[in-house]
């Protein structure tokens, strides 16, 4: 049996369409307008967002240029040129998240530390549960993540308490595919260039069923230059310079991060450190290690060669001190160090975790010191040059 529809049918039928139609284009102007107008009840801060748009065929959501403020609302804390997520919603309904591509370019992210305190921590305190409500029970789900790709981003770090700025610049990565039931690890490769020299650049494998990985990083160049203000907070220095080079391979598990096993080689070229009387007290033409075993889980500690070629050292001493104890600070350290050994004389000292460490073979190159004697009111001065050392296995027990 047919159902002949008439010309006022077709007109209703017609006017729900356009209706439906009308709603579904203005649905994400809405969406955006309520997000902004009730951001700060919604995610805890003010935003901003140029366009929002959605794609009802491919399930693919566009943002652009995003903006979240500082809590004043005077800065930008974060800011993205574009965002895009295209997913599978249908596959929600078989408890699978299952996300194609989510991309990000021109990601911004300003972090600041004064005293103790992050510009980000009122953004813990708003997601936080409060210590009454009950957990909420957790939903296993399957998830497949495809095109992960984050591209030219940059991060500042303001560290007030030094006044020091650590960016990263044009922060690029892709990862491929990231599924729950994998049997081979996923990967993720990672580089980029800091802003005061250097350039970074690893390589993560990690099993997302039992949590294992393995992690490859290359540091090449890196100015030492950059990290003065956080050196001079324990040592009174005027300068602190040198290029550092290094590959470090870590073996482990995501869900005991600690107990993880670190290998590789750190090499520092041109370092060099002047005290607060602008002298060069320290400084070399390469030191080198290389970095056997490391397991800081069980306080083991195991260099293979230690080489210093052509290492500088200016060393003062006098009747009750020497230039390096006042330089590091370690007068204060020792002080509190006997204070605490002998408030705990009588306690026991057995206990498990001593440190062990382990150096194959300790190298010394055309070495050089300057030493000034003061233990009798008149300084004698001795000059050293052509020092060299090649010693065995060095080791704490």
């Amino acid at each position: 049996m047919f159902f002949k529809l008439n010309r006022r049918s077709y007109l209703t039928i017609g006017g729900i369409l356009i209706a439906l139609i009308i709603i579904l284009w203005a649905l994400p102007f809405i969406f955006k307008k309520y997000a902004i107008n009730n951001s700060k009840e919604l995610i805890g801060r003010q935003i901003d967002l140029g366009k929002l748009k959605y794609n009802y065929f491919t399930s693919t959501a566009k943002a652009f240029d995003f903006k979240m403020y500082e809590l004043d609302e005077k800065g930008l804390f974060v800011s993205f040129d574009t965002l895009i997520i295209n997913i599978e919603p249908l596959r929600l309904l078989f408890g699978e998240k299952n996300l194609e591509q989510f991309y990000v370019e021109g990601l911004e992210v300003n972090l600041a530390l004064k005293d103790s305190t992050f510009n980000f921590d009122d953004l813990f305190t708003f997601h936080s549960n409060p210590e009454d409500s009950l957990p909420e029970e957790e939903q296993e789900f399957k998830y497949h993540l495809s095109n992960l790709e984050l591209k030219n981003a940059n991060f500042y770090f303001d560290n007030k308490n030094v006044n020091t700025v650590t960016q990263i610049e044009n922060f690029s990565f892709f990862i491929p595919e990231i599924v729950w039931d994998q049997t081979e690890k996923s990967g993720a490769d990672l580089e980029f260039a800091l802003n005061n020299g250097g350039f970074f650049k690893s390589s993560l494998n990690i099993n997302p069923n039992d949590g294992e990985f393995d992690a490859n990083i290359q540091i090449n160049e890196l100015n030492l230059k950059a990290f003065y203000a956080y050196v001079n907070q324990y040592a009174e220095i005027n300068d602190f310079d040198g290029k550092l080079k290094s590959t470090l391979n870590i073996h482990g598990n995501v869900n005991y991060p600690i107990k993880s096993l670190v290998s590789g080689n750190v090499k520092i070229n041109d370092l060099k450190m002047v005290d607060k009387s602008d002298r060069e007290f320290f400084k070399a033409k390469e030191i080198s290690t290389d970095l056997r075993n490391i397991d800081y889980a069980n306080s083991s500690f195991k260099l293979g060669t230690i080489a210093l070629t052509q290492p500088y050292i200016y060393f003062e001493l006098d009747s009750t001190t020497n230039n390096f104890y006042q330089i590091f600070k370690l007068e204060e350290e020792l002080e509190d160090g006997i204070e605490n050994e002998i408030s705990t004389a009588t306690t026991d000292t057995s206990a498990s975790g001593a440190l062990y460490y382990q150096i194959d073979k300790l190298k010394v190159d055309k070495g050089i010191m300057d030493y000034s004697d003061n233990l009798t009111g008149e300084p004698f001065n001795y000059h050293l040059n052509e020092i060299a050392i090649d010693s065995d296995t060095i080791k704490s027990d």
